[in-house]
């Protein structure tokens, strides 16, 4: 029981992303309109890996253990299993990383396409799709997506550490940091509907701009990165998210 809830909270920090002829004309553009039709790659990515299969049993089991404990209701033990449907509520990321104009030898999972949570949580009327990799340092990405337009975030964090910062001539490190987007676009499966239950599917593609990090020999580096996010995601209201 105990190993179970130590790899769930692992999994929650790692946790918690129109035509494809659009997707090379708009490639390199800061596009706020997002596209509905074909994703790119898209049935591949409704396939489970094998490491996606693992991921999906775990969170079953740990969802099934939690939901069986005494004093547990049926309400309660249903919406526990809802939130441990990793199948339906997870992304894949692949990320490279620009370090000083070059790309960084990086994990070759996160070459591939790295598995982890996704979530969908609606407030008024935006959908914020959300997706984290890492544990005491990593990154996440955000969509915020209302009627017809969206908006891309990206953020880097470090516990343990404060080596982030925007500009070359900042004097203040930070221990996170919102570098933005200098290229985003957005192709969704469907029309995203605005209630509760909505699967959502989509494929975001982001540039973030520069940022600087201080290495572990005290150097600063300029860094950026290039993505993509395939994501899919049942929405859920943000008063009811942990109903």
């Amino acid at each position: 029981m105990n190993r179970f809830i130590s790899i769930f909270l692992f999994i929650l920090c790692m946790a918690c992303i129109l035509p494809v002829v659009g997707q090379v004309t708009k490639k390199n553009t800061y596009n706020t309109h997002y596209d509905v039709g074909i994703i790119p790659g898209g049935d591949a990515f409704m396939i489970l890996t094998e490491k996606e299969k693992e991921l999906d049993s775990l969170f079953r089991q740990i969802a099934q253990v939690s939901a069986s404990m005494p004093g547990e209701d049926s309400v309660a033990q249903n919406s526990q299993l809802k939130r441990m449907d990793f199948k339906n509520n997870r992304s894949r990321v692949s990320m490279e990383i620009y370090r000083n104009g070059e790309i960084r030898a990086s994990d070759s999972l996160l070459k591939q396409g790295f598995p982890t949570t996704c979530t969908c949580i609606m407030m008024n009327d935006t959908i914020f799709v959300k997706s984290f990799i890492g544990f005491f340092s990593g990154m996440g990405i955000d969509v915020n997506i209302t009627d017809g337009e969206f908006q891309s975030g990206f953020f880097v964090y470090a516990d343990d550490a404060m080596p982030y910062k925007s500009n070359i001539s900042d004097t203040v490190f930070h221990r996170s940091l919102d570098p933005g987007a200098k290229y985003q676009y957005l192709v969704l499966d469907k029309q995203p509907q605005f209630q509760k239950g909505h699967q959502l599917t989509g494929l975001l593609t982001i540039t973030t701009d520069e940022f600087y990090e201080q290495n572990n020999q005290g150097n600063i580096d300029r860094i950026s990165l290039k993505g993509k996010i395939y994501f899919t995601c049942k929405v859920n209201i943000f008063s009811e998210q942990y109903r």
